[in-house]
């Protein structure tokens, strides 16, 4: 452990875009790409929920459709 002012950090210290960057920076790095990547998995879930919404409607339309359709040719 190495002691930085009041705080202990770990001594993984890496090597990012030629500076050295301690693990508490990688770990907020981190942070924000899950946060990033909760935000874009909840779109996609938005997008797939929309995308079955209008599926089921458009089916249902179509069955409706096909109903009409029956009931002219049947002649009522």
């Amino acid at each position: 452990m190495v002691r930085y002012g009041s705080t202990t950090a770990t001594r993984d210290i890496t090597l990012l875009s030629r500076n050295y960057v301690n693990s508490d920076t990688i770990h907020s790095d981190g942070d924000e790409c899950r946060r990033i990547e909760r935000k874009l998995l909840d779109e996609q879930t938005d997008q797939s929920s929309s995308i079955s919404y209008i599926k089921n409607e458009l089916a249902s339309s179509k069955r409706t459709t096909k109903k009409v359709e029956n009931y002219l040719i049947s002649g009522n």
